[in-house]
């Protein structure tokens, strides 16, 4: 069996649908005009009407979830990939994340009783204002942490803006391609997690990373991340392994993960802890 196995717990992302209305003005002269932009709306409002997210040029064009996933599933199943929606949420602004799991490919990390399961995290800025996004993770099942990064090149990660005319088979060209990439990568995402588990970390190197992460961090988490970060390495051990997995607990469960510019610099932080680059540091410490 291929496709998506759960597909029905993607009926609340699907549900939301965007309209565009065309932007009129009056130029100097008092003269209606037409602009090359469009209004964009979205059924999440409250009251169940349709709320207004802003205005974007004509060049961007909009991505409906219930095409792009749907294209997902397609591809899944055309490619003999088992798929299962691990989580899906949207954000009012416009942004929906949906994480899927590569069910039966399960794997014990070396050193760590418990076991990973790897998948891969889309998201659609369905407003028309972003990007369609694909990126490999791992999540360790005992507690949710999932760590959402590129563990061997760049280019496993997929994204293509909403520029022009996308077609229902440049969607479908768009999910396979994020399918493919995050299948490949599987056999080296595994590796690079049991190297991680037996690479020792000192506790000079640990806190010679997190001075350097506290520079871009909000203050409020310092305290918070140091301790996580020693919990999840005196549980899981003295590895990049039980680093990793402390930062990643950071991310998914104790930080907040809107994208309002008020909180700029905590969404900054969130951004580089599910980087590579957290994985490269740790990695390539001696």
């Amino acid at each position: 069996m291929a496709g998506i196995t759960n597909i029905n717990r993607l009926e609340e992302v699907n549900s939301i649908v965007v309209q565009t209305a065309q932007v009129h003005c009056d130029n100097p002269n008092g003269v209606a005009e037409v602009l090359p932009k469009k209004a964009i709306y979205t059924n999440t409002g409250d009251g169940g009407g349709y709320e207004f997210l802003g205005v974007r040029d004509n060049k961007f064009a909009v991505v409906q979830n219930q095409m792009l996933f749907e294209s997902f599933n397609d591809a899944s199943y055309d490619l003999g990939i088992d798929l299962e929606v691990d989580r899906a949420t949207y954000h009012p602004n416009g942004a929906t994340r949906v994480d899927f799991i590569f069910p039966g490919r399960e794997y014990t990390v070396p050193g760590d009783d418990s076991k990973v399961v790897p998948g891969i995290s889309t998201s659609n800025h369905f407003n028309g204002g972003g990007k369609i996004k694909g990126l490999p993770f791992n999540k360790r099942l005992v507690c949710s942490n999932r760590m959402t990064m590129n563990f061997y090149d760049l280019a496993s990660a997929v994204s293509r803006m909403h520029v022009g005319q996308i077609k229902r088979v440049d969607l479908y060209d768009i999910a396979a391609q994020v399918l493919q990439n995050a299948d490949d990568a599987l056999e080296v995402i595994q590796l690079t997690t049991t190297i991680a588990a037996q690479k020792h970390v000192t506790d000079e190197q640990v806190s010679h990373f997190l001075d350097s992460v506290e520079k871009k961090m909000a203050k409020k988490y310092h305290e918070l991340v140091r301790n996580v970060v020693t919990d999840n390495m005196n549980t899981i051990g003295q590895t990049a392994w039980g680093f990793i997995q402390g930062i990643s607990e950071v991310y998914e469960h104790h930080m907040d993960q809107t994208r309002n510019r008020e909180e700029w610099r905590d969404n900054t932080i969130n951004e580089f802890l599910q980087s590579s680059g957290v994985v490269q540091e740790v990695m390539a410490r001696r």
